[in-house]
């Protein structure tokens, strides 16, 4: 009796085990539920004066370069590069101010971790076009879909020597039929 009850018992963990190993992501789906909330976009944040562009380009399955980078006198004036890979099982973001580490994803928002293990900052996808940055401590900081990165920066250079404003939006409007 006491042997079927530790067969019993044995048998109910390792179901219980292969269930839980059952509904835990694999490292290429949460890269994939990535790609969901930031997509290989080039995004806007606008935080005061300052304006700052994050592209996300995917290489592979368990990789992300994420670009960062400002613009002056249109041209791309000061400019990082991370990395979001795999390291161990888990999945990191290496940035200037630290290692982060990805404590949860859906196929809308995901949520980083610090060294410590402290919630560090959080990106939740709005719409097609708008995600949110929340930073622990700080405000949220709205961030905008722009224009493809190279169309941009080219926009943005022709923006500055011709005084004209074609990469404020990624839909430039035709001319208007009747102005003349």
């Amino acid at each position: 009796m006491q042997k079927i009850i530790t067969l019993l018992l044995f048998s109910g963990i390792v179901l219980i085990s292969c269930q839980s190993s059952r509904n835990r992501m694999t490292v290429k789906e949460q890269f994939d539920r990535l790609e969901n909330v930031f997509e290989v976009a080039n995004w806007q944040k606008i935080t005061g004066k300052d304006t700052v562009y994050q592209y996300f380009s995917r290489m592979g399955d368990e990789l992300f370069h994420v670009y960062q980078y400002s613009i002056e006198k249109g041209d791309s004036a000061s400019s990082h590069l991370s990395f979001i890979r795999q390291n161990g099982g888990k999945i990191q973001w290496s940035l200037e101010d630290g290692s982060f580490e990805l404590s949860s994803v859906d196929s809308t928002s995901s949520k980083w971790i610090d060294g410590k293990g402290s919630p560090a900052f959080a990106y939740k996808k709005i719409s097609d076009s708008l995600i949110t940055f929340t930073r622990e401590g700080q405000p949220e900081i709205l961030m905008r879909k722009t224009l493809p990165l190279a169309t941009f920066l080219v926009r943005s250079r022709y923006d500055f020597i011709n005084g004209t404003h074609t990469v404020d939006s990624a839909l430039v409007p035709g001319k208007d039929k009747d102005h003349k």
